[in-house]
């Protein structure tokens, strides 16, 4: 046997490098997730506060949650009453007011339970809100397989290498990392004591001097730091390690610029602290500030007046948390600033920590879906600069996206920025504040805004004056000099712009400042995008050939290549055509189009068919819980409208059973033939006999040559549609984009008369995302978009989520996961089962209005939840449904 040390040392750098890079990708795999799910999870805690911490009779604000009853969080008895929140903004954490101690939600539960570990407590709230984590822990992530290794030249059994990665290394790592969140949760405690417990503390004092009021530094979690070796020891009493303590970062120090031996340190030059916290509330770091900042003999800071923590990133904009998901914001420069605007009430500030939002930032805001910005930097020089750059920098960014999406719905879009003249000589927001109170603050972001582009044709003019200080703006247009100078960085900033009023606004606000004509400035704007959309087509053509150029390089197959090269040039056919637009549309255009335009398809029940259509260019969505009928409904509507439509194809995706279920369930149907034992297995063993006699217990439907007269017929009408290509059945888990690829590669004559997918939650993207309700959202998307560029009706199938319990529970909303998919049907119909509802009397549900039916037929209700082309139905109407041979049959015909 081989030592571990002697087979690594064997090993190629190739080989020992994709083992670490296994390993790196897998571990960063559980660390996403888990932030995920943790950020997904303390908002369902928050949203079941009251069930969650039943002990504090939590009492519901506008901000949040206040406790009416039970202990503080320090142990106090009886003193939670008014003082303990938990506030939307920060679902991670409970705020006691009074002593000014903040605990971890994850950990309070922890300790209150007795849990053993972080882990659990994760476990037991989730339980709690019937959140689902099984796929976190259900991945085969305890401890990789060894790896085989047989030494070259060596005869005998293969070694196995040790990788070192135990057990339970994956999650240790993760509770390591929030056993660091737990102990800034104890650093913040300590601050908080020293600042308000000290007498004369000096950071107090320094915050009262600022204009500060004891309400506001409470809220703000404002703190006074101490030196590390206080945090050392006062962590140590409580159990941490000496080696997590130093990965806080607290013994961080900077140096003086001007003396060499002289290091500013937390708890010395820098001790009025702030915790960060990330988007859900949790502390990430801290920032420390001077009380008393020293200048050199030109006047510059001797060292910054801001000090961060070790590791702190500023990849989510200060301040920002799940609350603001979908909302405006507002964008300041100072973390200070923001907090203490939070603290009087404007909840939706966030600070950039510097002058110009980072990438990073703007991903944040992007993830998510931010809806607008209001830029309210500083109004000095730097932060119009700073402004101008960032709006720069967000429209650059969206421009380049744009070539996925044309017609851009993108959530930055709207940007509007603060005039500086509204600040009325003050430098920034919190002075602002301070000296006209919040309300002034908020009529200000009303009434005194501006859009981006008019912010950016003010700067873009500014920008040229700088070398014309004798020039006046409104005297551009008389110059040549100045007017090509103007010309040229309108022409840069307008490349970015994808939305034709906001080409528009800048083009009428850079005439109202300058004088120069409209149609001038129109005409640049056209000429700057079309030169910049032709700049990056050739880029993506370029690197569209490279890649393909390496693949085969590589040897890869050709196949690949040509879908590759193929789906670049659909993307491209597919931007050409939203693209384009018709310069007029007249009376006739419409009464031509209205003539050919295309009916809905007829769902063969005539109780649906008073009131709905299956939209030739829409989604239909079927809807329903587990065991309800869902893929027999969708199965009779598809022989229904095969039969209907003799002209045209249809296509059924399942990516639940293989194409010879989806085949044994529709000859079910067309048979009709009820056996005695189990429906479709004794019709499997029929066709596994190969036609040999064979004689089930026919339980009164004839004799066996009845039986197999039915099931012959059955199969050779099945046989005609599949033989004819009048029907596509595909067992393969296609993605939406090969979806539209085997739609467009068919070779049938007829048209295509629509889509069955079964179901949607079932779908994959080739594209990957951050969440699955991301992903959903995009499925959702292609699927809308297949059906209108190909006018064919997209049915498809849908789950409802587990709120959906009994029949009065059922709603549009509750589809489970279902991304946009709702938001982007014409047509949304919810099925019922009644004999399968938990909470129904069984018996109640079953149809006895005919002599000839029995307890296996039953009433399936199908509600119209949504209808685009028509009126909604929630009472529904009632269809027949013999559950064993899954046909779906109008009442009327009984």
């Amino acid at each position: 046997m081989y030592r571990t040390s002697t087979i690594l040392q064997a090993l190629d750098v190739g080989t020992i490098t994709a083992i670490s890079l296994c390993f790196i990708r897998l571990f960063c795999s559980m660390i996403m997730d888990l932030r995920h799910i943790q950020e997904e999870l303390y908002q369902q805690v928050f949203i079941h506060a009251e069930s969650v911490f039943p002990e504090f009779h939590f009492r519901r604000t506008g901000k949040g949650f206040i406790a009416t009853q039970g202990n503080g969080l320090d142990g106090s008895q009886n003193k939670a009453s008014g003082k303990i929140s938990y506030l939307e903004k920060s679902p991670a954490v409970l705020f006691d007011n009074r002593s000014g101690i903040t605990r971890n939600v994850l950990k309070y539960i922890q300790e209150r339970e007795n849990l053993v570990s972080y882990m659990d407590a994760l476990r037991f709230c989730a339980k709690e809100v019937g959140y689902n984590i099984d796929s976190l822990f259900s991945r085969n992530i305890t401890k990789p397989q060894a790896i085989p290794y047989k030494h070259q030249g060596i005869q005998g059994s293969e070694e196995s290498i040790d990788t070192g990665f135990g057990e339970d290394t994956g999650f240790s790592e993760l509770e390591r990392e929030q056993k660091k969140r737990q102990a800034f949760e104890e650093v913040q405690l300590l601050f908080s004591r020293f600042l308000w417990e000290q007498k004369g503390n000096t950071s107090r004092e320094y915050l009262s001097r600022r204009g500060y009021t004891d309400e506001d530094i409470h809220t703000m979690n404002a703190g006074s730091a101490l030196p590390f070796s206080h945090v050392q020891q006062h962590l140590r009493g409580l159990g941490y390690s000496d080696e997590l303590i130093r990965e806080l970062g607290l013994q961080t120090a900077l140096p003086d610029k001007i003396e060499a031996n002289l290091w500013h340190k937390i708890g010395e030059t820098y001790t009025v602290s702030f915790p960060l916290r990330d988007s859900v509330g949790q502390i990430q770091g801290f920032i420390i500030r001077a009380k008393e900042v020293l200048y050199d003999n030109d006047g510059k800071e001797r060292f910054p007046k801001y000090l961060f923590t070790k590791n702190f990133s500023k990849a989510v904009p200060i301040g920002f948390h799940n609350g603001l998901v979908g909302k405006e914001c507002i964008i300041v420069e100072g973390i200070i600033d923001a907090l203490f605007l939070q603290a009087r009430g404007i909840l939706n500030v966030v600070a950039i920590g510097g002058k110009i939002l980072s990438d990073e930032q703007v991903q944040t805001l992007e993830r998510y879906r931010v809806q607008a910005l209001t830029f309210c930097l500083d109004s000095d020089a730097a932060g119009q600069e700073g402004t101008a750059f960032s709006i720069q920098k967000i429209r650059k960014k969206l421009f380049q996206q744009s070539s996925s999406k044309p017609l851009s719905n993108h959530i930055l879009s709207n940007l509007y920025v603060c005039k500086t003249s509204a600040m009325k000589g003050l430098k920034d927001p919190d002075e602002f504040v301070r000296e006209h109170g919040e309300e002034a603050f908020v009529r200000l972001l009303h009434e005194d805004i501006i859009s981006a582009e008019q912010s950016m044709a003010e700067w873009v003019v500014q920008k040229v004056l700088k070398d014309a200080p004798n020039i006046q703006a409104n005297e551009i247009h008389t110059s040549p000099r100045l007017r090509n100078a103007v010309s040229l960085d309108a022409w840069q900033y307008q490349r970015t712009l994808i939305s034709p009023l906001q080409q528009a606004d800048f083009a009428e606000s850079l005439h109202a400042i300058t004088g120069l004509e409209r149609e001038a400035i129109s005409l640049l704007g056209e000429q700057a995008s079309r030169f910049a959309k032709e700049e990056r087509e050739r880029r993506e053509f370029s690197l569209a050939i490279q890649a393909v150029h390496n693949a085969l390089q590589r040897g890869e197959d050709v196949s690949a290549l040509q879908r590759q090269l193929h789906d670049h040039l659909q993307k491209k056919n597919d931007q050409n055509r939203s693209e384009h637009a018709p310069s007029t549309y007249t009376m006739e255009t419409f009464l031509q189009e209205i003539c050919e335009m295309p009916k809905g398809l007829q769902t063969g029940y005539s109780e649906l068919d008073e009131n709905v259509s299956l939209s030739q260019n829409g989604i239909t969505i079927i809807a329903a819980r587990p065991s309800h009928g869902k893929t027999s409904f969708k199965m009779n509507l598809l022989l229904n409208v095969i039969e209907q439509y003799p002209d045209r194809t249809f296509y059924f995706f399942s990516y639940e059973e293989p194409v010879k279920i989806i085949i044994l369930k529709l000859l079910n149907i067309l048979a009709g033939i009820r056996f005695q034992g189990q429906q479709l297995a004794d019709l499997a063993q029929y066709f596994r006999q190969q036609y040999r006699p064979y004689q089930p217990n026919l339980n009164g439907f004839g004799n066996g040559k009845a039986l197999i007269d039915g099931i012959e017929a059955a199969k050779k009408k099945l046989d005609e549609y599949l033989s004819t290509g009048r029907l596509v059945l595909s067992g393969e888990r296609y993605s939406p984009q090969e979806i539209r690829r085997v739609l467009d590669a068919r070779e049938s004559k007829n048209q295509l008369g629509g889509v069955f997918v079964d179901y949607v939650q079932k779908i994959k993207s080739e594209t990957k995302f951050s969440t699955r309700q991301l992903e959903l959202q995009d499925i959702s998307s292609q699927l809308h978009r297949i059906a209108v560029e190909l006018h064919a009706p997209m049915i498809v199938g849908a789950q409802f989520n587990r709120e959906v319990r009994s029949e009065s529970d059922i709603r549009d909303d509750c589809l489970r996961e279902a991304g946009d998919l709702e938001q982007d049907a014409n047509l949304v119909l919810a099925l019922w089962n009644p004999a399968k509802g938990e909470n129904d009397d069984k018996q109640s549900s079953l149809v006895q209005a005919s002599s000839n039916l029995d307890a296996r037929r039953v009433e399936l209700k199908v509600k119209t939840l949504k209808n685009r082309d028509g009126a909604v139905n929630a009472k529904g109407v009632s269809l027949l449904y013999d559950m064993p041979l899954s046909t779906i049959r109008s009442m009327k015909n009984q």
